[in-house]
């Protein structure tokens, strides 16, 4: 056998059969329910600090209650789903698919918190200006902490859930009626930059790859998470 034939093979999955796939199957499903118990332990850590980051960046907001009530409802919904997740692994059963309505609910909780905050309270920035604090770094966070429970198709559902609710947001702002998002032609580069620096202005390209940057990441850690889960078969 050639160097190349015997490096391919040596990279295919070593199969399973009987008791020992039923065995790997069974720690896989353990683990993955031991990792969605870290992730929302890391994410009960995580919330102190953005507690007190958004109680400083918005002490002066009147809105600032209204986010610091969705961050106790996104911390009690973590403590729901750590709950949730002890229950299983006492069981040693597998993800349900309750935890799938978890994630989209923890999504929709975070996007809320942000453009509930600008649709429910006036500001002195119209809301269009919002998202030019780069608020959607929140989600790379939360989509990130679902690699530790070692599924692929639980990462993905997350980084879809993540796009779901950024994209609601932003299509609120689209269809608000002062939003601009064309830039007129024949215009020249001194009226781009006065268009960019509109308060009103809305960048669908940003928008657009945001969510590709969103999805990516989720795909790759599923990606990282598949070979992983490979690789312990091996």
């Amino acid at each position: 056998m050639s160097a190349a034939a015997a490096s391919e093979t040596e990279d295919l999955p070593i199969p399973l059969q009987g008791a020992a796939q039923r065995q790997t199957e069974r720690a896989f499903a353990s683990e993955a329910l031991v990792g969605v118990r870290l992730a929302t332990r890391i994410r009960l850590l995580a919330m102190p600090v953005v507690t007190a980051f958004v109680a400083y960046s918005m002490r002066d907001n009147q809105a600032l209650w209204f986010v610091e009530g969705c961050l106790v409802a996104y911390g009690l919904h973590g403590i729901a789903e750590l709950w949730l997740v002890k229950g299983m692994v006492r069981r040693h059963r597998r993800i349900p698919g309750a935890i799938h309505a978890m994630i989209a609910v923890e999504m929709a909780i975070i996007g809320f918190a942000m453009f509930g905050s600008q649709a429910l309270f006036d500001h002195l920035w119209p809301p269009q200006a919002f998202v030019d604090s780069r608020p959607v770094v929140y989600f790379f966070f939360v989509i990130s902490l679902y690699a530790f429970n070692f599924s692929p198709w639980l990462m993905i559902w997350a980084a879809l859930c993540a796009a779901a609710a950024w994209s609601t947001g932003m299509l609120w702002l689209l269809l608000l009626p002062e939003t601009v998002t064309t830039v007129p032609p024949g215009i020249d580069a001194t009226g781009i930059v006065a268009i960019f620096h509109e308060p009103h202005f809305l960048n669908l390209e940003a928008w657009f790859q945001d969510v590709l940057v969103i999805l990516l990441t989720g795909f790759v850690l599923a990606g990282v998470v598949w070979r992983t889960r490979r690789l312990v078969r091996g």
